[in-house]
């Protein structure tokens, strides 16, 4: 989809689409009770998740204060809806070597998810908080890590 690079509200509408389908295909992501060819469908789900959410980051200054209120909300709301979901997603790309993206993008989309819509309400940051105490995370970041130092990055 060719969107405007620098246009936030747009990138902020696409990143709300792109939640909108995961609201809709997402099943619970436990692989080895779902086919493999779902498993890719999950996972290409979660790669456009973290892509539209980087891309809409990188042209926001600071948050979604473009885009009205009640799209901000709505995506706020699949967010916390789909909290386990994204953590799962994670620990699949780390522990199943099942990775639609490098791991370092992963990461960074999940450091984005956490710095752009913290403070928005209470129950929301206690979500997200519970995305960045998971285990899963944990792991993504020992990963990258690695990946980092075996790179000399």
């Amino acid at each position: 989809m060719l969107l405007p690079e620098d246009d936030p509200k747009a990138l902020f509408l696409h990143l709300h689409a792109t939640l909108k389908e995961l609201d809709l295909k997402s099943i619970f992501l436990e692989h080895t009770a779902i086919g493999l060819d779902e498993c890719d469908m999950q996972m290409q789900l979660g790669k456009r998740f973290i892509q539209a959410l980087t891309r809409w980051a990188s042209a926001s200054p600071d948050k979604a204060d473009t885009v009205d209120s009640k799209t901000e909300q709505d995506v706020r709301n699949i967010i916390v809806k789909h909290t386990s979901w994204i953590i799962i997603f994670v620990g699949i790309c780390v522990l199943e070597g099942n990775s639609p993206m490098p791991l370092p993008e992963i990461e960074c989309g999940i450091d984005l998810l956490l710095k752009k819509f913290r403070g928005m309400d209470k129950e929301f940051d206690e979500r997200l908080q519970v995305i960045a105490d998971s285990g899963e995370v944990e792991l993504l970041r020992k990963a990258v890590a690695c990946f980092r130092a075996e790179n000399g990055e």
